[in-house]
């Protein structure tokens, strides 16, 4: 399936001017006199021009944090800092990551307090709730962040405008739950009662809900509201739904889904994160992990050379990745479709 990729507008290196620039001005203001010493310096070894490599390492160390909502490191220790170097700022030389695992919402602020302490250049939220965590430890620190929608949780005020210290990428496309629901009733042609798994709202409109259940009704489905307000209630919660005789279950976008245990393999469930399926779930369709921290490593880029948070846009991504679990399909007694096979992009065997 072919997809659009997120698009960033490439960053320079740090240092401003390219050094073609550089040494075009500096050759522009120097007499051929004085061009001449210079060569007989360089020959004799007392005049040493350092490599922009050499030049970075002898100049600041930036200190970036990552607070991680999960227990294990995941993308932020790989594809963040590998873009990062590619941006020209390269870990023990002129970058230095603070790297804290939260592995539960009651660890995060605790640790986001910590990381405000330590008086960052930038702190990386992978996800809206740690997104949280850092807003109310400092409005101080940029914050860039993963987040389901940033505008309808609060941590900015519009899409184009942040207007604070939190910038990044959204994934609130308008169609991503009906979109999910719909291929998981591909995957699961029989079913008729879906639970939804979900947050409680906040104080905005659960636009998402309202968007869920228009396309239950196009697809002939009933779903069912399924409410967890603490990580403790999630274990109960997926117990409750062999109760409600349901046929299937689509997870949405939950501060308290993202940790270890918040999966059900009783029935076909459709997440919104590869790493539900890795640890059983059926199926998941969401963005790109990958590319999304590609683009949050950019606005770290951006943000070091001394643009503001609340001037950079939020991003919406425009690469998603379905994502099937082949021995959860087996064990449910389900024999996925080949159209849909050949639409994934991950099959887990």
């Amino acid at each position: 399936m072919p997809l659009d990729r997120v698009h960033a507008h490439p960053l320079d290196a740090p240092g401003g001017h390219s050094d073609g620039q550089r040494r075009h001005s500096f050759s522009r203001r120097l007499p051929c006199l004085w061009s001449g010493t210079a060569l007989l310096l360089i020959s004799l070894g007392l005049l040493v021009v350092p490599t922009a490599a050499e030049a970075q390492q002898t100049g600041r160390v930036y200190r970036v944090g990552v607070l991680s909502a999960g227990s294990v490191p995941g993308w932020s220790t790989d594809v963040l800092p590998e873009r990062l170097q590619e941006l020209g700022y390269v870990e023990g030389r002129n970058l230095q990551i603070e790297y804290r695992y939260a592995g539960s919402p009651e660890s995060l602020p605790p640790l986001a307090e910590e990381l405000a302490r330590l008086k960052l250049d930038v702190i990386v939220a992978g996800t809206n709730t740690a997104a949280w965590a850092l807003l109310k430890a400092t409005t101080q620190t940029p914050i860039v962040t993963a987040a389901d929608d940033p505008v309808q949780d609060g941590l900015v005020q519009s899409l184009a405008h942040p207007g604070g210290n939190v910038t990044g990428v959204s994934d609130a496309s308008p169609d991503l739950v009906g979109k999910r629901l719909q291929l998981l009733k591909e995957a699961a042609p029989r079913i008729g009662r879906v639970a939804g798994l979900r947050c409680p709202a906040g104080g905005g409109p659960d636009t998402q809900w309202r968007e869920a259940e228009t396309a239950a009704r196009t697809l002939g489905l009933t779903l069912v509201p399924v409410v967890v307000s603490s990580s403790d209630q999630v274990k109960g919660a997926l117990e409750a739904i062999k109760r409600l005789r349901v046929d299937a279950l689509l997870a949405f976008d939950c501060r308290y889904l993202h940790y270890p245990g918040a999966v059900t393999t009783s029935v076909p469930a459709m997440y919104y994160n590869r790493g539900h399926v890795e640890a059983g779930a059926l199926m998941s369709y969401g963005r790109d992990e990958a590319e999304v921290f590609r683009v949050l490593a950019e606005y770290v880029a951006k943000i070091l050379k001394g643009a503001k948070p609340a001037d950079l846009p939020i991003q919406q991504p425009t690469q998603f990745t379905l994502v099937i679990n082949l021995k959860a399909a087996k064990a449910l007694g389900l024999t996925i479709p080949q159209s849909l096979l050949l639409r994934a992009d991950q099959l887990i065997r």
